[in-house]
């Protein structure tokens, strides 16, 4: 991408492709921590972000996981497709 408006990059620096889920439907008490739990099992994961809204703080029950291998981002999502997340209370160790 080439730019010319002040204040806008003339070239995008080339940035290491993610791979990237959109998982909705979250339980309102799993945070950023526990998303990553659950899918750490699928590969090396970037980065796992609980959506938060900016008034409240409150989840928005959506988030995004980012792989670092498109075949990691693959099998979590063929295994989690329509799975159940569920989150663990704060300070728990066991299952919900």
């Amino acid at each position: 991408l080439r730019g010319g408006a002040e204040g806008i990059p003339k070239e995008i620096p080339n940035k290491p492709t993610k791979y990237r889920l959109f998982v909705a439907n979250l339980p309102q008490g799993l945070n950023d921590a526990g998303l990553y739990e659950a899918f750490m099992p699928f590969g090396t994961i970037e980065e796992a972000k609980v959506l938060r809204d900016i008034e409240t703080g409150q989840s928005r029950r959506m988030a995004y996981v980012s792989f670092k291998k498109m075949t990691e981002m693959d099998e979590a999502l063929d295994e989690m497709h329509q799975s159940t997340v569920c989150a663990k209370a704060p300070g728990s160790s066991g299952p919900p």
